[in-house]
């Protein structure tokens, strides 16, 4: 109604689409951002939400060439730019999006407490792009912007629990994570998992089986239930965790290793069983 009666309601063009953006329906969504006239003073808003409904639309070259070219128009501003690198993060283009990043950092004039989020966000791509120096850099970065963070905290103690480092500051930063997230399956994870790393195996069950009740399909999670199960000794449960991670459609390395663990593990007869 009010589109039809004031056509140059530009707020409610935005909060339409954005309504279209949220039940899924991405096609109007694109249509209706584009309504709004170059005059408008929500039109930098509106390009912003274009480019996300573009690539929700399997657009990710247009919605980068969109920002692109709102990041042409104000050279001051980094919100296109780290708008552009968040997608290519989602796409898992991971060094794309470290270069991103860097352009859009570099344009921050004031680093202030609430750029935690792109320290936080360029130290996640940096890690999955094999550049851990860095990624650790940005981590602790946006630890001093935000110091009790729970994903960052979380984010950098688990990565140093997997890479079997500064445990016990892991542990302490991974506590106060779940402090604040108790219900997050992936933080209590982190939280069992170091446990596991420092051997304290029948707390690290504690945490673990609460993780698989709050992330019941999550492979990794799974099979670290499994791991210390086996280190307690409950040897048949930690089998069915394992096999069960594998109906989780885990990645390729995980299924790798979970089934060397199956094997490894398995009585000598039923090894030449199955060889027979």
């Amino acid at each position: 109604m009010a589109l039809h009666a004031r056509p140059n309601l530009d707020v409610a063009r935005i909060l339409l689409a954005d309504l279209y953006a949220a039940t899924e329906h991405y096609v109007e969504a694109v249509e209706t951002f584009r309504e709004v006239p170059p005059e408008s003073p929500f039109l930098w808003s509106a390009r912003i939400r274009l480019a996300h409904a573009l690539n929700q639309v399997g657009k990710l070259d247009e919605a980068s060439r969109e920002l692109r070219a709102l990041a042409a128009e104000r050279l001051e501003r980094a919100d296109p730019l780290m708008t552009l690198a968040d997608l290519l993060r989602a796409e898992e283009r991971y060094q794309d999006a470290v270069s991103v990043y860097d352009e859009a950092i570099a344009r921050i004039a004031t680093i202030e407490q609430h750029h935690w989020t792109v320290f936080y966000a360029r130290g996640m791509s940096l890690e999955r792009s094999g550049q851990w120096p860095r990624a650790e850099s940005d981590l602790l970065r946006a630890l001093e912007l935000q110091p009790d963070q729970p994903l960052v905290l979380n984010y950098l103690g688990y990565s140093w629990v997997d890479m079997g480092v500064r445990l016990p500051e892991a542990r302490s930063m991974i506590e106060r994570a779940v402090a604040q997230r108790p219900n997050d399956g992936y933080i209590v994870d982190s939280l069992g998992w170091v446990l596991y790393q420092l051997e304290d195996f029948e707390a690290a069950l504690v945490h673990l089986e609460r993780a698989v009740e709050l992330r019941p399909n999550d492979p990794v999670i799974t099979d670290h239930y499994g791991d210390a199960l086996w280190r307690i000794g409950r040897h048949s449960e930690a089998r069915f965790q394992w096999r069960r991670a594998l109906s989780l459609d885990p990645d390729a390395n995980l299924a790798e290793s979970v089934e060397e663990k199956l094997e490894r593990d398995k009585p000598d007869e039923l090894r030449t069983t199955d060889k027979s």
